[in-house]
């Protein structure tokens, strides 16, 4: 094969065969150099064609990393906004109707206490759920068991939380993204899984952090996924989380017979005593 890739042979040898016909045939023996060319230029394309994917595949994390980034600023935000402009405002609300309380009655006064804390709860909520800040000081663990409690207040689908292990912390982007995966998680467990109860376990070890969430509810037919993306974002998404980090992310489902998800990330923690909880 010449710089130009035009390939160059020659006959070596040809020898006289006999078919059972009688037709005389020949066989000509070629020397190997164009094959041998042909079979290296495949394994160059062959090698250019990894490269391209890898390349592609390192865009598309980058750029997942980078809208969960602004999504996450986008949400500290919002949360700070509704503590600050609706939360006075609601402080304010309060003081006026303590200046009002001799020109309504006791029922009333109470009847609008009553909603303006029912109110100013529901901001915190959401304000927690936007911008978790308790998970900065206490961790995942104290954080998640906490999220549970409070749901298995209000939600007829009960939750448990287990932790076995040493308590670590890890770098504080790493625990909010673990931590969105799991509301991810349970916030499907409530809207679609017909479940009566759910259970997740954190398991810490030295080198690695493994997570669990189980659910007994209806499952789901996991090509649905597949076919309709759009629709199962959610999930999408909470597989790009733990792919940022090299992390395994496996979702197991079957019809009437609930939904599994293990979660494992190979990362070093710093341990913690619990007594600081």
């Amino acid at each position: 094969m010449n710089k130009s890739g035009v390939g160059k042979f020659q006959i070596c040898k040809m020898n006289k065969l006999k078919s059972n016909n009688g037709q005389i045939n020949y066989k000509m023996d070629i020397q190997g150099e164009l094959t041998t060319q042909l079979c290296l230029n495949d394994k160059e394309q062959s090698k250019i064609t990894q490269k391209e994917l890898a390349a592609k595949k390192n865009r598309q994390r980058q750029l997942t990393n980078y809208y969960i980034t602004k999504i996450e600023q986008e949400k500290k935000k919002i949360a700070e906004d509704l503590h600050d402009s609706i939360g006075s405002n609601i402080t304010l609300l309060k003081i006026i109707l303590k200046n009002l309380s001799e020109k309504i009655t006791y029922n009333e006064n109470k009847e609008i206490n009553n909603i303006l804390n029912e109110i100013t709860s529901e901001i915190r909520q959401i304000c927690f759920s936007l911008n978790p800040t308790i998970l900065r000081k206490c961790g995942l663990s104290f954080t998640m068991n906490n999220y549970i409690y409070q749901l298995n207040k209000h939600s007829e689908i009960i939750g448990s939380f287990n932790v076995f292990g040493d308590f670590l912390r890890y770098d504080e982007e790493i625990e909010l993204n673990i931590y969105r995966v799991f509301q991810e998680a349970i916030s499907n467990i409530l809207k679609h899984s017909n479940a009566s109860v759910y259970k997740v376990d954190m398991l810490f070890f030295p080198d690695r952090l493994i997570l669990t969430i189980e659910d007994d509810g209806i499952g789901f037919d996991l090509r649905n996924i597949e076919q309709d993306k759009v629709e199962h974002m959610g999930i999408i998404n909470m597989e790009d989380r733990i792919k940022k980090y090299n992390g395994e992310f496996f979702l197991i489902s079957r019809k009437e017979e609930g939904t599994q998800i293990y979660i494992c990330i190979e990362i070093y923690g710093e341990k913690v005593c619990s007594e600081l909880l």
